[in-house]
């Protein structure tokens, strides 16, 4: 409530500041207040920081609504190609609008930067199965078969695989 309350007193006085919206649309969130959180998300995203587009984007899809969240989440990605998390969030909101292969365009940009997580080849790897595409599968597993904390998700994939 005190960290709320500091959100708006601070957009008192600096009104639309972006980085105090999207503090308050977290902190709406956090209290379930999604219909909230997304008004102050959406001030935060209309200022043209990217980062504050991104997280509308995380917030729209996590209320269900990805058509809604593809136009800001294309726009992140588009600005900043090397955030990992802005082509993962692209390739989410791709996906659950059924856009196979712009979600693995925006798998293959996440999975391009240095320190990407491995959960980013599973899924691309799973993508790919999807899409009927299993040759390629194998060689997406590879680069993380020896990563514990996909070891599960790497050995269902390849049983996967194995099946006819």
């Amino acid at each position: 409530m005190v960290a709320l309350a500091a959100a708006e007193q601070g957009l008192a006085a600096y009104p639309r500041e972006p980085h105090l919206e999207m503090r308050k649309a977290q902190l709406l969130w956090s209290r379930g207040d999604r219909e909230g959180a997304l008004a102050a998300a959406q001030l935060g995203a209309e200022s043209g920081l990217s980062s504050a587009g991104w997280r509308y984007a995380v917030l729209l899809d996590g209320a269900g609504r990805p058509r809604d969240a593809l136009w800001w989440a294309r726009r992140a990605a588009a600005f900043h190609p090397e955030i990992e998390s802005y082509q993962s969030t692209l390739a989410t909101v791709l996906l659950e609008t059924g856009n196979l292969p712009g979600a693995e365009a925006a798998l293959r940009i996440a999975i391009s930067a240095p320190d990407h997580p491995p959960i980013d080849d599973i899924r691309l790897a799973e993508l790919l199965l999807r899409m009927g595409r299993k040759a390629e599968v194998r060689g997406v597993l590879d680069r993380v078969r020896d990563v514990p904390e996909v070891a599960d998700a790497v050995s269902r994939l390849e049983r996967h695989l194995a099946a006819p």
